[in-house]
């Protein structure tokens, strides 16, 4: 009987997990015991974090300031006002931002993308500092031995860096500065200082994304929250909690995971191999969908499909699986930390050119498995207050995005624990917007939102509007979608900043719709000559795709605006960005740095967009029943 019962659980077993099972002496590839993934307990969900902060049995207790904005450089004017107050000799400031931007290690600064230096900072912080060993000498006597590993040598001595912080104002470079000088880590002294400072200065994300937030220390409870640049802090929080990948990504995701499995199957514990073949199902399950074999009903001509979460999850097959425990399970284990060595060493080469605006993006993370996982991540959150966006379009790489519909539920917890929420900004109107869909919304009482509005600082008899209908040459200056692109249009263009290059000193900043529609508009003037005389007169900058690079071409712009000038014939500069690109907000393109704004075209949305659409449709729906 026993026997009987013992076969049947056995062929159960093997039903769920395969023939895991080897023999010691199998062929199959072994691997390295550093990839081997930790034994996963599910029942200890409520362990502590690798990011968490520190405890706060002596942190400040007064009222702390939050104050946060869209971009570093903007951080930066803040901390420079703060230095400059009355206030700058008494005042604990604290100033966060993203490894990247901190990290002084140059082997991991060397990875580039945010998603491998965040890994490999992770990674390192796993192992010990040394190790000692016992050596031999003739004598006979042995010696103990210090031999480095693969830890971070600037995780020391934070504390002292911590303390320095909170002595003097610092913005993110002269911190960056400091750590250096000191070879200590400025990210984690910086949120070591975070529990004693009276100001905070973090950018968006550290404060609009929950986890990233209770990982940073921020302390909301009792807080004075200050949004600036606010005016797109619906699309931002939006942005913040939504997600693109490419199909091509989910494929190598799942590559990697097969791999991984099946060099590694005879020695993980059934426990941990279910998790990672529930992970390769998911993969597995999203590709059929994308490809149209999955459950969902077949999409007619459309190239993008919208699916509801519930029916997204239903379409591939991974509805009765639990998608949180996975994702704490990948989070917990380190899963994706065990494929970040074989990427080490070809990160360091210098990034390929991008093939296309949908796959620009996926590029960049440079790690398939981290961009899935935080799909898996965002679908365990309520049905209702997102929707998922397959597109299927010759004309672009097939993709998958979640699309987070619900601002408010993402803002509810800073204005229910907060002290009091200041959201500022140059064009906040209409007002209701914000009062209705975000901060009511999120729980706040009517009665206590105040609204407070003041002139600009700029003296209308110094500031000059001008609408062009027609170019130089007579031509119209039409900019709607379908007469942008030719080639009459581009050729009026052309005319028009040439001989505004020609009449303007200093710095032009002009704002094209797309960062396509740039593209195309600068490979034509180069094409035509027109950007050879633009150079003539201006040194030509141009905003890149890539976040990383956005300071580095915003102080090559100033220095070409305040130092560049070769007078008679090149004087000053023209930088060329986008409308909702990363200089559309958040830039002081003061004095010289802005003598002249060009924004070509009238920067409205799609009104036939599917995210504009579904957007329209929750808050349609959502509004009327005041859900939102």
């Amino acid at each position: 009987m026993l026997s009987t019962e013992l076969s049947r659980q056995e062929a159960e077993f093997r039903e769920l997990f395969g023939d895991v099972i080897e023999p010691e002496s199998s062929s199959a590839p072994q691997g390295d015991d550093a990839d081997l993934i930790a034994d996963f307990h599910s029942d200890e969900e409520a362990g502590s974090s690798d990011e968490g902060g520190d405890g706060d049995e002596e942190a400040y207790h007064g009222t702390q300031i939050i104050y946060t904005s869209r971009t570093h450089s903007q951080l930066s004017q803040f901390v420079g006002e703060v230095r400059r107050s009355p206030h700058a000799g008494h005042v604990r400031v604290a100033a966060l931002a993203s490894r990247p931007q901190l990290c002084i290690n140059d082997a991991v600064r060397r990875l580039g993308s945010l998603g491998l230096v965040n890994q490999a900072c992770l990674d390192m912080q796993q192992k010990s500092t040394s190790k000692t060993t016992k050596v031999s000498k003739e004598d006979g006597r042995s010696q103990k031995k210090q031999k480095a590993t693969g830890a971070c040598p600037y995780k020391r001595r934070v504390d002292d860096l911590a303390t320095e912080i909170l002595s003097e104002v610092r913005d993110i470079e002269q911190l960056v500065k400091e750590g250096r000088r000191r070879k200590a880590c400025p990210y984690y002294a910086s949120r070591r200082a975070v529990r004693d400072a009276q100001l905070v200065v973090v950018p968006y994300n550290n404060l609009l994304h929950s986890g990233t937030r209770a990982a940073s220390g921020l302390r909301l409870a009792g807080s004075v929250v200050i949004v600036d640049e606010a005016h797109n802090l619906l699309e931002t929080i939006s942005s913040i909690h939504s997600c693109q990948l490419a199909r091509r990504q989910v494929a190598d995701a799942c590559d990697q995971l097969l791999h991984y499995i099946d060099t590694y199957k005879s020695r993980f514990s059934p426990k941990n191999l279910l998790y990672l073949r529930q992970l390769l199902h998911v993969h597995k399950g999203i590709l059929k969908l994308v490809d149209g074999t999955g459950k969902a009903p077949p999409a007619a001509a459309e190239e993008t499909r919208v699916l509801q979460l519930n029916d997204f999850l239903c379409g591939a097959g991974i509805d009765n699986l639990n998608l949180r425990k996975l994702q704490l399970f990948a989070e917990k284990s380190r899963l994706v930390q065990k494929f970040l060595r074989e990427l080490q060493q070809p990160a360091a080469a210098p990034p390929a050119a991008p093939v296309g605006p949908a796959e620009t993006e996926s590029r960049s993370s440079d790690m398939p498995l981290m961009a899935t996982l935080q799909l898996i991540n965002a679908l365990s959150e309520p049905d209702r207050d997102c929707r998922l966006l397959i597109t299927t379009a010759r004309a672009e790489p097939p993709s998958i995005k979640y699309l987070a519909l619900n601002a408010a539920a993402q803002f509810q917890s800073i204005v229910r624990e907060a002290r009091a929420v200041i959201l500022a900004g140059g064009t906040m109107q209409p007002v209701s917007e914000f009062r209705d869909q975000l901060l009511v919304a999120a729980g706040a009482a009517p009665e206590r939102v105040t609204v407070f509005s003041c002139g600009h600082v700029v003296p209308a008899d110094q500031l000059l509007t001008l609408s062009l209908a027609a170019g130089p040459s007579g031509a119209e200056l039409l900019f709607s979608y379908q007469s942008r692109a030719q080639r009459t249009t581009l050729d009026e263009l052309g005319r028009v900043l040439l001989n505004l290059c020609k009449l303007i000193p200093a710095g032009i900043v002009c704002f094209l719709p797309s960062y396509d529609y740039a593209a195309a508009a600068l490979a034509h003037f180069a094409s035509t000559g027109v950007m050879d005389k633009i150079s003539a007169r201006k040194q030509v900058f141009r905003e890149p795709r890539q976040s990383s690079r956005s300071d580095a071409v915003l102080t090559e712009y100033t220095q070409a605006v305040r130092s560049g000038q070769r007078p008679p014939v090149v004087t000053g500069a023209i930088l060329f960005c986008v409308v909702g690109g990363k200089m559309s907000e958040g830039i002081n393109f003061s004095d010289d740095l802005g003598r002249c704004v060009v924004v070509v075209g009238l920067p409205y949305p799609n009104a036939k967009s599917p995210e504009l659409m579904e957007k329209r449709r929750f808050l349609d729906a959502n509004m009327v029943r005041g859900l939102t």
